[in-house]
């Protein structure tokens, strides 16, 4: 049988004790989550499609791994090389990929998953031809074998938990197989023990859904608390039977639930039923002695224990921490108190965004690198390559920021040199990011000048003695430079020089 919507077994006859015990047991049910890869996947779409957190987080840290501003320039993923031919190889290679239109796509569904998977498409001479995103993750399986390492069966025997990743319907049925080089897996850290990322929203998940019993339940707690709870008094005969009673009620409510209307055409009183905006649960109809008067009787709605909502904040904490995206930085959060420390926040969010890029970067040099292999450029997919791709720094700054830092390290930098404290061939290859040929040639241009600035005075008439040293004035520029790391802004390349 069901008791309050609980089912309680009646192989016995029931007591008190035995019946609280099946209540509690069947309601905390209720927080047994599974945990196996589908039903992760439905419920953080559940959480992106209804919780405005979740998805304003995700819709930050796919704008921060790769800023809007790169996106619209045709270098959207900079490529450095010492080696002019392979950088401009590299650079084709991503351009015939196609992956510029899916890359954000792809962040996306790599943070919303932990696992996004393209096709490595070859044409028919075997020629690299583009990557083709596969929409549905949840699909596709890696397979791997006791030592963590794809399987290298052939797709062409149709096989589950055979080849290195097969896509297979909704019902575990078998669609199609790859070979290892055919799926360009994202995967965000760390792996689970089959090879596969780890969703960022997964760690909140358990606490977003706790979060949302509680909530639905104070919700539903509100509106029924939410009208005014009457007792009607109707007074009815001592002597009336039980049909009596209920047809004087049934009376009665029709009464106070029908409207008069009368009709301009024939000048007649008609009656009209109209819905009562209360119901059962707000209204109560009590039969009284008849010769008691008629009365309706307000009862308290309030609940005190409706206004202790500790146990939310509790879980909305918890479920704040795992998200990592600052409070501040969520369009819909009003706490101003967040933004306090956000020099320190700032920080540790860059690194997050930080580890999200290399794992969206490491695909990319596998897909490259696989071309080159096939095109015969390189021995070895492996093999360590001269170039780089690159992604912006994640730390936050403005145009004016970065150019008051720029001009304060290159004002102090040049002072300190003219004042003879601080050596040219030091303040270029530190600050003006030279290497030392390039150091040496401008060291043979300013020769001259610096006979014209002798240690024994300084710039600006400071005496030597009144000039620090070069331990000094590179511990100072030091920390300049970490203060601006640290409060969120990075360090900008010094053009002035002397």
């Amino acid at each position: 049988m069901k008791f309050l919507g609980f089912n309680i077994s009646r192989d016995k006859k029931a007591d008190v004790k035995s019946t609280i015990y099946a209540k509690t047991d069947d309601f905390t049910k209720q927080f047994e989550f599974s945990d196996d890869r589908l039903t992760i996947y439905e419920d953080i779409d559940r959480m992106v499609r209804t919780d405005e957190y979740a998805a304003e987080a995700l819709d930050c840290l796919v704008s921060d791994i790769i800023p809007i501003k790169n996106w619209y320039e045709d270098d959207f993923l900079p490529i450095e090389s010492d080696d002019t031919t392979m950088k401009d190889k590299v650079g084709e290679i991503i351009d015939r990929s196609q992956i510029k239109p899916q890359l954000r796509n792809i962040t996306h569904y790599l943070l919303r998953y932990g696992n996004r998977h393209c096709e490595f498409v070859l044409d028919k001479s075997n020629r690299f031809k583009k990557l083709v995103e596969i929409p549905q993750t949840w699909s596709v399986f890696r397979n791997v074998d006791n030592h963590g390492q794809p399987k290298d069966g052939d797709p062409a025997e149709r096989k589950i938990n055979h080849c290195a990743y097969d896509q297979r319907t909704d019902y575990g049925g078998f669609i199609t197989g790859f070979y290892p080089f055919q799926i360009i897996h994202w995967r965000t850290t760390p792996f689970d023990r089959d090879g596969n990322g780890t969703p960022f929203l997964q760690a909140a998940r358990h606490t977003w859904l706790k979060l949302q019993y509680e909530i639905d339940a104070l919700v539903r707690a509100r509106i029924e608390r939410a009208y005014s709870k009457l007792v009607h008094k109707i007074p009815v005969s001592t002597n009336a039977d039980d049909e009596t009673v209920k047809k004087i009620i049934g009376d009665y409510i029709r009464n106070i639930t029908k409207k008069q209307i009368t009709s301009l055409a024939d000048n007649v009183l008609k009656s009209k039923w109209s819905p009562s905006p209360m119901d059962v649960e707000t209204n109560f109809y009590m039969a009284v002695n008849e010769q008691m008067k008629g009365d309706i009787v307000l009862l308290d709605p309030s609940n005190p224990n409706l206004q202790n909502i500790a146990d939310i904040l509790f879980l909305l904490n918890k479920y704040f921490g795992r998200l990592k995206v600052p409070k501040a930085r969520l369009a819909n959060e009003a706490d101003v108190r967040a933004k306090a420390t956000m020099g320190e926040i700032n920080t540790a969010y860059a690194s997050t965004v930080t580890g999200y890029q290399v794992d969206l970067i490491m695909p990319i040099y596998l897909m490259v690198n696989q071309v080159l292999f096939l095109e015969g450029i390189i021995n070895d997919i492996d093999e360590r390559l001269e170039y780089k791709i690159i992604l912006p720094s994640p730390f936050v700054k403005t145009e004016r920021e970065q150019a008051e830092i720029s001009r304060i390290e290159s004002f102090a930098v040049a002072n300190y040199v003219k004042a003879g404290v601080l050596s040219r061939d030091t303040a270029r290859q530190q600050y003006l990011s030279m290497d030392k040929k390039e150091s040496h040639e401008e060291e043979e241009k300013v020769l001259g000048e610096k006979e014209m600035f002798p240690s024994v005075s300084a710039f600006g008439g400071m005496q030597a003695s009144q000039v620090k040293p070069d331990e000094e004035v590179l511990r100072e520029l030091y920390k300049l430079r970490q203060e601006a790391k640290y409060n969120g802004k990075r360090k900008p390349a010094i053009t002035h020089r002397h």
